[in-house]
């Protein structure tokens, strides 16, 4: 909700959630980087009230996100949302949990000196959990250890074959 959950600080726009909003029931009071805050804006003041002037009568309060009708959309909708586009942007659809494993397992592998970033942004108690669940780089780098050991048995077999 504007005003609620997304608030603007200053020169900031800030997430906060309440313990009861979260599923650890701790607060989450964090600052959104810089670059979303031109198009977050432009959402807010531009898009946003078009959409809303698409309803019948005024129903999105404060929701931040909207539907092409101007009602306020559902989690389970925005969820929806999210998977239509990233199929016809990416060619699969992506829930938006994934992006949750998505986070430290690309920081795992492509900038794993900053992988502790990934616990407190995913509000878990211990970094373990942050490990265990959903950081999938340890998996990634056995598989394709594994791929590179299957190719190299197969290169050596082919080589033995050729008389």
């Amino acid at each position: 909700m504007i005003d609620t959950n997304l608030e603007r600080r200053g020169d900031v726009w800030w997430m906060a959630f309440g313990p009861q909003e979260t599923k650890n029931h701790r607060s989450v009071d964090i600052p959104l980087p810089a670059a979303l805050t031109n198009r977050l804006e432009r959402y807010l003041h531009h898009y946003r009230p078009l959409l809303t002037r698409r309803a019948h009568s005024p129903l999105a309060g404060g929701a931040f996100w909207i539907s092409s009708g101007g009602r306020p959309l559902t989690a389970k909708m925005v969820g929806q949302r999210v998977s239509a586009v990233t199929k016809r942007e990416l060619g699969q659809a992506l829930n938006p949990h994934l992006f949750r494993k998505i986070i430290p397992t690309e920081l795992a592998l492509h900038d794993p000196s900053r992988i502790g970033v990934a616990q407190p942004l995913l509000g878990h108690a211990t970094y373990r959990t942050t490990e265990q669940a959903y950081n999938l780089g340890r998996t990634l780098d056995a598989v394709q250890r594994l791929h590179r050991t299957i190719q190299s048995i197969r290169g050596r077999a082919s080589q033995e074959s050729t008389p």
